[in-house]
């Protein structure tokens, strides 16, 4: 004989049998494991729209998609969303800095190249500060031969120059000495041309020869 089971605490009113309170029992599980698998499906779902919102936040990679994206509903946001965040953020800072690098490299090439146009330096076929300034270079280092050949083509000019003064030097020592004979040329009493110095000149030169020969007959 079955006995009768109380269930006034489970909200079933009535006496119940050890076979209805077994069934009873199973109902109630299987009502707590639907309420479980219910709740669980809510959490996929829900675990589904993070997912989803972790995607569309990836997408964006400028300033303003990324604001546009990021705004959702509060349970949607989650760890793994403010990973993503920080990750574009640093992606769109790098990219912003490689932006700077790129357009400061360009303001250095377009500066490089106004200035050897200025002071007369060819750019060549210069695409970059670097192929700027190699070209640069070798044409100041053509500038430097040149220079160095001219400045070696000027010393050997300089140094005839010198040699050249000297002999100028000289001639005109010769020709003041032949001004001042000039000057001394005079005509004699008989009205013959002559000139003291050089007279004077073949006098001594004269006597030396007869001194000299007579000291040689003396021996």
């Amino acid at each position: 004989m079955t006995k009768p089971v109380d269930r006034w605490d489970q909200g079933y009113y009535g006496n119940m049998t050890e076979q209805d309170d077994g069934k009873f029992v199973l109902y109630r599980d299987y009502e707590s494991l639907r309420q479980q698998l219910k709740s669980s499906e809510k959490e996929l779902e829900h675990q589904r729209m993070r997912l989803a919102a972790c995607g569309v936040v990836a997408l964006a990679n400028t300033r303003e998609s990324a604001a546009k994206q990021r705004e959702m509903l509060p349970e949607y946001w989650s760890a793994s969303c403010a990973d993503i965040c920080a990750a574009i953020d640093r992606e769109m800072d790098l990219r912003e800095q490689l932006e700077a690098a790129k357009q400061d490299k360009f303001n250095a090439r377009e500066s490089l190249a106004a200035s050897m146009i200025t002071h007369g330096f060819a750019t060549g076929h210069g695409d970059t500060a670097e192929d700027l300034l190699a070209e640069f270079i070798s044409q100041v280092m053509e500038i430097k031969h040149e220079l160095e050949a001219t400045q070696t083509k000027l010393h050997r000019q300089a140094k005839a120059y010198v040699q050249q003064g000297a002999q100028l030097e000289a001639a005109q020592q010769r020709v003041a000495e032949m001004s001042e004979l000039l000057s001394a040329v005079t005509r004699d009493s008989n009205g013959d041309v002559y000139c003291e110095p050089v007279r004077n000149s073949y006098w001594f030169a004269a006597r030396d020869t007869m001194l000299q020969q007579a000291a040689q007959e003396k021996v």
